[in-house]
Protein backbone atom coordinates (compact mmCIF):
# COMPACT_ATOMS: atom_id res chain seq x y z
CA UNK A 1 0.00 0.00 0.00
CA UNK A 2 1.69 3.63 -1.11
CA UNK A 3 0.21 6.68 0.53
CA UNK A 4 0.62 10.61 -1.10
CA UNK A 5 0.69 13.26 0.64
CA UNK A 6 -1.60 15.88 -0.06
CA UNK A 7 0.07 19.82 -0.09
CA UNK A 8 -3.35 20.99 1.81
CA UNK A 9 -2.71 22.20 5.66
CA UNK A 10 -3.83 19.95 8.51
CA UNK A 11 -3.48 20.67 12.12
CA UNK A 12 -0.55 19.46 14.20
CA UNK A 13 -2.75 16.73 15.95
CA UNK A 14 -3.95 15.36 12.44
CA UNK A 15 -0.33 14.94 11.25
CA UNK A 16 0.77 13.24 13.76
CA UNK A 17 -2.60 10.52 14.11
CA UNK A 18 -1.84 10.56 10.13
CA UNK A 19 1.94 9.62 10.43
CA UNK A 20 1.32 7.29 13.34
CA UNK A 21 -0.84 5.62 10.85
CA UNK A 22 1.07 4.98 7.78
CA UNK A 23 3.97 3.68 10.36
CA UNK A 24 1.28 1.32 11.25
CA UNK A 25 0.58 0.29 7.77
CA UNK A 26 4.07 0.09 6.67
CA UNK A 27 5.00 -2.42 9.77
CA UNK A 28 2.01 -4.30 8.74
CA UNK A 29 2.95 -4.40 5.13
CA UNK A 30 6.72 -5.17 6.00
CA UNK A 31 5.84 -8.09 8.16
CA UNK A 32 3.85 -9.82 5.88
CA UNK A 33 7.16 -10.03 3.25
CA UNK A 34 9.20 -10.93 6.17
CA UNK A 35 6.71 -14.09 6.40
CA UNK A 36 6.71 -14.64 2.59
CA UNK A 37 8.27 -17.99 2.83
CA UNK A 38 6.68 -20.92 1.38
CA UNK A 39 4.41 -23.62 2.65
CA UNK A 40 6.88 -26.01 1.50
CA UNK A 41 10.12 -24.69 3.50
CA UNK A 42 11.43 -27.37 5.32
CA UNK A 43 12.09 -29.09 2.20
CA UNK A 44 14.06 -26.37 0.66
CA UNK A 45 17.71 -27.38 2.86
CA UNK A 46 18.14 -30.23 0.15
CA UNK A 47 18.62 -31.58 -3.17
CA UNK A 48 16.31 -33.93 -4.24
CA UNK A 49 16.01 -36.94 -6.77
CA UNK A 50 14.06 -39.02 -8.39
CA UNK A 51 14.86 -41.29 -11.40
CA UNK A 52 12.93 -42.31 -14.47
CA UNK A 53 13.71 -45.77 -14.59
CA UNK A 54 12.13 -46.89 -17.87
CA UNK A 55 13.86 -43.79 -19.86
CA UNK A 56 16.98 -43.71 -18.17
CA UNK A 57 16.87 -39.88 -17.09
CA UNK A 58 18.09 -39.19 -13.43
CA UNK A 59 16.13 -35.85 -11.91
CA UNK A 60 17.77 -32.68 -9.49
CA UNK A 61 15.18 -30.72 -7.88
CA UNK A 62 15.62 -27.38 -6.29
CA UNK A 63 12.86 -26.02 -4.46
CA UNK A 64 13.81 -22.66 -3.67
CA UNK A 65 16.55 -20.02 -4.34
CA UNK A 66 18.34 -21.54 -0.75
CA UNK A 67 18.57 -24.87 -1.94
CA UNK A 68 21.62 -26.62 -3.22
CA UNK A 69 21.78 -25.95 -6.92
CA UNK A 70 21.57 -28.89 -9.54
CA UNK A 71 24.33 -30.01 -12.12
CA UNK A 72 22.22 -27.42 -14.63
CA UNK A 73 23.70 -24.34 -12.91
CA UNK A 74 21.77 -22.46 -9.98
CA UNK A 75 19.00 -21.17 -12.11
CA UNK A 76 17.63 -24.09 -12.48
CA UNK A 77 15.20 -26.13 -10.60
CA UNK A 78 14.73 -29.17 -11.73
CA UNK A 79 17.49 -30.94 -13.75
CA UNK A 80 17.19 -33.80 -16.07
CA UNK A 81 20.17 -35.95 -16.87
CA UNK A 82 20.22 -39.14 -19.67
CA UNK A 83 22.17 -41.48 -17.61
CA UNK A 84 23.18 -43.08 -20.73
CA UNK A 85 24.65 -40.07 -22.52
CA UNK A 86 25.53 -38.05 -19.48
CA UNK A 87 23.42 -34.97 -20.86
CA UNK A 88 22.34 -32.52 -18.70
CA UNK A 89 18.79 -30.21 -19.48
CA UNK A 90 17.17 -27.67 -17.82
CA UNK A 91 13.15 -29.04 -17.68
CA UNK A 92 12.27 -26.12 -15.12
CA UNK A 93 13.41 -22.68 -14.06
CA UNK A 94 13.06 -21.11 -10.54
CA UNK A 95 12.64 -17.77 -11.80
CA UNK A 96 9.24 -19.54 -13.83
CA UNK A 97 7.73 -20.62 -11.01
CA UNK A 98 3.82 -20.71 -10.46
CA UNK A 99 2.28 -22.29 -7.43
CA UNK A 100 -1.48 -23.05 -7.58
CA UNK A 101 -2.53 -24.83 -4.36
CA UNK A 102 -0.37 -27.51 -3.50
CA UNK A 103 0.85 -27.98 -7.47
CA UNK A 104 4.07 -26.24 -7.80
CA UNK A 105 5.18 -25.94 -11.36
CA UNK A 106 8.27 -24.59 -13.09
CA UNK A 107 8.01 -23.58 -16.87
CA UNK A 108 11.22 -23.05 -19.17
CA UNK A 109 12.06 -20.99 -21.95
CA UNK A 110 12.52 -23.85 -24.78
CA UNK A 111 9.82 -25.15 -26.61
CA UNK A 112 8.80 -28.55 -26.65
CA UNK A 113 9.87 -29.94 -30.65
CA UNK A 114 6.76 -29.73 -32.63
CA UNK A 115 4.54 -27.50 -29.89
CA UNK A 116 4.35 -24.29 -29.12
CA UNK A 117 4.24 -25.25 -25.37
CA UNK A 118 7.18 -24.77 -23.29
CA UNK A 119 9.10 -27.66 -21.54
CA UNK A 120 8.20 -27.72 -17.86
CA UNK A 121 8.23 -29.63 -14.56
CA UNK A 122 4.82 -30.11 -12.72
CA UNK A 123 5.14 -31.21 -9.01
CA UNK A 124 1.78 -32.08 -6.97
CA UNK A 125 2.03 -32.63 -3.00
CA UNK A 126 0.04 -33.96 -1.21
CA UNK A 127 0.26 -34.87 2.69
CA UNK A 128 2.30 -37.42 4.05
CA UNK A 129 3.41 -38.19 7.85
CA UNK A 130 6.90 -37.64 6.94
CA UNK A 131 9.46 -35.34 4.50
CA UNK A 132 9.03 -38.28 2.14
CA UNK A 133 10.55 -38.48 -1.40
CA UNK A 134 9.84 -36.98 -4.47
CA UNK A 135 8.48 -39.74 -7.07
CA UNK A 136 8.64 -39.43 -10.91
CA UNK A 137 5.43 -40.24 -12.49
CA UNK A 138 5.48 -39.77 -16.30
CA UNK A 139 6.40 -37.35 -19.39
CA UNK A 140 3.29 -35.88 -21.12
CA UNK A 141 3.85 -33.79 -24.05
CA UNK A 142 7.44 -32.15 -22.57
CA UNK A 143 5.76 -31.85 -19.03
CA UNK A 144 7.43 -33.89 -16.65
CA UNK A 145 4.94 -34.81 -13.36
CA UNK A 146 6.21 -35.75 -9.92
CA UNK A 147 3.97 -36.79 -6.83
CA UNK A 148 5.47 -35.73 -3.61
CA UNK A 149 3.83 -36.95 -0.41
CA UNK A 150 5.44 -34.66 2.82
CA UNK A 151 4.17 -33.59 6.22
CA UNK A 152 4.72 -29.85 4.52
CA UNK A 153 1.60 -30.12 2.17
CA UNK A 154 -0.50 -30.79 5.58
CA UNK A 155 -3.20 -28.77 6.22
CA UNK A 156 -2.05 -29.02 9.93
CA UNK A 157 1.63 -29.33 11.50
CA UNK A 158 0.20 -32.26 12.85
CA UNK A 159 3.05 -34.63 11.54
CA UNK A 160 5.71 -32.10 11.95
CA UNK A 161 8.83 -33.02 14.06
CA UNK A 162 11.65 -30.42 15.36
CA UNK A 163 14.15 -31.77 13.23
CA UNK A 164 13.55 -34.74 9.83
CA UNK A 165 15.83 -34.86 6.90
CA UNK A 166 15.82 -36.57 3.65
CA UNK A 167 16.06 -40.58 4.54
CA UNK A 168 16.63 -42.16 1.28
CA UNK A 169 19.30 -42.45 -1.50
CA UNK A 170 20.00 -43.77 -4.64
CA UNK A 171 23.05 -46.14 -5.35
CA UNK A 172 25.35 -46.47 -8.34
CA UNK A 173 23.10 -48.69 -10.67
CA UNK A 174 20.41 -46.18 -9.79
CA UNK A 175 18.35 -47.91 -7.69
CA UNK A 176 16.52 -46.28 -4.79
CA UNK A 177 16.96 -47.17 -1.13
CA UNK A 178 14.13 -45.80 0.92
CA UNK A 179 14.34 -45.80 4.52
CA UNK A 180 11.03 -43.76 4.89
CA UNK A 181 8.91 -46.73 6.32
CA UNK A 182 10.93 -46.79 8.94
CA UNK A 183 10.21 -43.38 10.30
CA UNK A 184 8.66 -43.16 13.37
CA UNK A 185 6.14 -40.41 13.69
CA UNK A 186 5.27 -41.32 17.62
CA UNK A 187 7.88 -43.61 19.90
CA UNK A 188 10.95 -44.84 18.55
CA UNK A 189 13.21 -47.91 18.54
CA UNK A 190 14.60 -49.58 21.76
CA UNK A 191 18.21 -50.63 20.57
CA UNK A 192 19.53 -53.80 21.79
CA UNK A 193 22.33 -52.92 24.15
CA UNK A 194 23.25 -55.59 26.58
CA UNK A 195 22.83 -52.99 29.58
CA UNK A 196 19.60 -53.78 31.20
CA UNK A 197 19.63 -50.62 33.67
CA UNK A 198 19.41 -48.23 30.21
CA UNK A 199 17.30 -47.85 27.91
CA UNK A 200 18.81 -46.34 24.85
CA UNK A 201 16.30 -45.21 21.73
CA UNK A 202 16.34 -43.92 18.15
CA UNK A 203 14.69 -43.10 15.74
CA UNK A 204 15.28 -42.80 12.00
CA UNK A 205 16.01 -39.75 10.13
CA UNK A 206 13.54 -37.45 12.44
CA UNK A 207 13.33 -36.82 16.42
CA UNK A 208 11.71 -39.02 18.27
CA UNK A 209 8.01 -38.39 20.36
CA UNK A 210 9.18 -40.51 23.12
CA UNK A 211 6.28 -40.96 25.72
CA UNK A 212 6.08 -44.25 27.61
CA UNK A 213 5.09 -44.58 31.45
CA UNK A 214 8.12 -42.66 33.29
CA UNK A 215 10.21 -42.40 29.93
CA UNK A 216 10.74 -39.22 27.93
CA UNK A 217 12.90 -37.84 25.44
CA UNK A 218 14.29 -34.23 25.32
CA UNK A 219 12.42 -31.95 22.56
CA UNK A 220 14.48 -32.45 19.01
CA UNK A 221 16.57 -35.92 19.97
CA UNK A 222 15.92 -38.48 17.28
CA UNK A 223 19.18 -40.67 19.91
CA UNK A 224 18.11 -41.08 23.79
CA UNK A 225 19.77 -41.97 26.67
CA UNK A 226 17.40 -43.16 29.68
CA UNK A 227 18.44 -43.85 32.81
CA UNK A 228 17.88 -43.94 36.69
CA UNK A 229 18.85 -40.59 36.59
CA UNK A 230 16.82 -39.04 33.89
CA UNK A 231 17.23 -38.82 29.61
CA UNK A 232 19.75 -37.54 27.80
CA UNK A 233 20.09 -36.05 24.43
CA UNK A 234 22.27 -38.15 22.80
CA UNK A 235 21.89 -36.26 18.82
CA UNK A 236 19.62 -35.22 16.60
CA UNK A 237 19.84 -35.91 12.24
CA UNK A 238 22.94 -33.66 11.02
CA UNK A 239 22.80 -34.40 7.22
CA UNK A 240 21.10 -36.79 4.99
CA UNK A 241 20.88 -40.33 4.39
CA UNK A 242 24.38 -41.73 2.67
CA UNK A 243 25.38 -44.72 0.73
CA UNK A 244 28.20 -46.41 1.99
CA UNK A 245 27.94 -49.33 -0.56
CA UNK A 246 25.07 -50.83 -2.47
CA UNK A 247 23.72 -52.98 0.24
CA UNK A 248 25.31 -50.26 3.60
CA UNK A 249 23.51 -46.81 4.39
CA UNK A 250 24.23 -44.24 7.17
CA UNK A 251 22.50 -41.98 9.29
CA UNK A 252 24.95 -39.94 12.18
CA UNK A 253 23.52 -37.84 15.22
CA UNK A 254 25.20 -35.10 16.64
CA UNK A 255 24.01 -32.93 19.34
CA UNK A 256 24.02 -28.96 18.02
CA UNK A 257 27.17 -26.88 18.76
CA UNK A 258 24.97 -24.36 20.71
CA UNK A 259 23.97 -27.37 23.17
CA UNK A 260 26.30 -28.02 26.44
CA UNK A 261 26.90 -31.97 26.30
CA UNK A 262 24.94 -33.58 28.58
CA UNK A 263 26.34 -33.68 31.93
CA UNK A 264 26.34 -37.81 32.11
CA UNK A 265 28.82 -37.39 29.24
CA UNK A 266 31.64 -35.76 31.42
CA UNK A 267 32.66 -32.71 28.60
CA UNK A 268 32.46 -35.12 25.83
CA UNK A 269 30.45 -34.10 22.78
CA UNK A 270 27.49 -37.25 21.89
CA UNK A 271 27.28 -38.40 18.76
CA UNK A 272 25.40 -41.80 17.26
CA UNK A 273 26.29 -43.29 13.95
CA UNK A 274 23.55 -45.83 12.55
CA UNK A 275 24.84 -48.11 9.95
CA UNK A 276 22.00 -50.02 8.15
CA UNK A 277 22.67 -53.36 6.24
CA UNK A 278 20.92 -55.21 3.69
CA UNK A 279 20.80 -58.75 4.40
CA UNK A 280 22.49 -61.58 2.09
CA UNK A 281 19.32 -63.52 1.96
CA UNK A 282 15.43 -63.12 2.57
CA UNK A 283 15.63 -62.82 6.42
CA UNK A 284 13.10 -60.99 8.85
CA UNK A 285 15.70 -58.87 9.74
CA UNK A 286 17.01 -57.91 13.62
CA UNK A 287 16.69 -55.34 15.54
CA UNK A 288 18.88 -52.27 16.02
CA UNK A 289 22.18 -53.51 17.87
CA UNK A 290 24.72 -51.58 19.46
CA UNK A 291 28.08 -52.46 18.74
CA UNK A 292 30.31 -50.01 20.46
CA UNK A 293 30.47 -47.08 23.11
CA UNK A 294 32.67 -44.71 24.19
CA UNK A 295 32.51 -41.38 25.90
CA UNK A 296 29.12 -40.74 24.35
CA UNK A 297 29.26 -42.28 21.36
CA UNK A 298 27.36 -44.81 19.74
CA UNK A 299 27.77 -47.71 17.14
CA UNK A 300 24.43 -49.28 16.06
CA UNK A 301 24.06 -51.83 13.65
CA UNK A 302 20.73 -52.60 11.66
CA UNK A 303 20.24 -55.30 9.49
CA UNK A 304 17.03 -55.17 7.65
CA UNK A 305 15.10 -55.40 3.89
CA UNK A 306 14.62 -51.88 3.87
CA UNK A 307 18.38 -50.79 3.70
CA UNK A 308 17.85 -53.36 0.08
CA UNK A 309 17.31 -51.06 -3.15
CA UNK A 310 12.93 -50.42 -3.57
CA UNK A 311 13.39 -53.25 -6.10
CA UNK A 312 14.05 -56.09 -4.26
CA UNK A 313 10.86 -55.57 -1.95
CA UNK A 314 8.47 -54.32 -4.19
CA UNK A 315 7.08 -55.99 -7.33
CA UNK A 316 4.54 -53.86 -10.10
CA UNK A 317 3.00 -57.94 -11.17
CA UNK A 318 1.28 -60.45 -8.98
CA UNK A 319 4.57 -62.07 -8.78
CA UNK A 320 8.44 -62.03 -6.95
CA UNK A 321 10.70 -64.22 -8.53
CA UNK A 322 13.62 -65.33 -7.30
CA UNK A 323 16.13 -63.53 -9.44
CA UNK A 324 14.91 -59.88 -8.26
CA UNK A 325 13.49 -60.57 -4.61
CA UNK A 326 15.49 -63.88 -3.55
CA UNK A 327 12.03 -65.33 -3.18
CA UNK A 328 9.16 -66.49 -5.87
CA UNK A 329 6.08 -66.30 -5.05
CA UNK A 330 3.20 -66.40 -7.42
CA UNK A 331 -0.19 -64.41 -6.65
CA UNK A 332 -1.97 -64.75 -10.16
CA UNK A 333 -4.66 -67.76 -9.20
CA UNK A 334 -5.76 -65.15 -6.49
CA UNK A 335 -6.95 -62.60 -9.23
CA UNK A 336 -10.12 -61.92 -9.79
CA UNK A 337 -11.19 -61.37 -13.59
CA UNK A 338 -14.31 -60.34 -15.16
CA UNK A 339 -16.63 -62.59 -17.36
Amino acid sequence: MLFQCKSNRRSPMKLVLWFVACLGCLSVRSGAEEDSSPWYQDLCSYKWEAIDQDNKVSYTLKLCESSPSTSCGPTTAVCARNLTSKADQSVGELSLQKLSGTVLDYNSTEKCPGSKNSIHASISFQCGKTMGTPEFVTVSQCVHYFEWRTFTACKKDKFKPPKEVPCYVFDSDGKKHDLNPLIKVKDGYLVDDGDDTIDFYINICRSLSLNRPNQTCPEGSAACLVTSQGSYNMGSPTRQLELLSNDRLRLQYEVSASQSPPPICNGHNPAVTITFICPSSRHSGSPPKMTAESNCRYEVEWVTEYACHRDYLESHTCKLTSEQHDISIDLTPLTLTCE
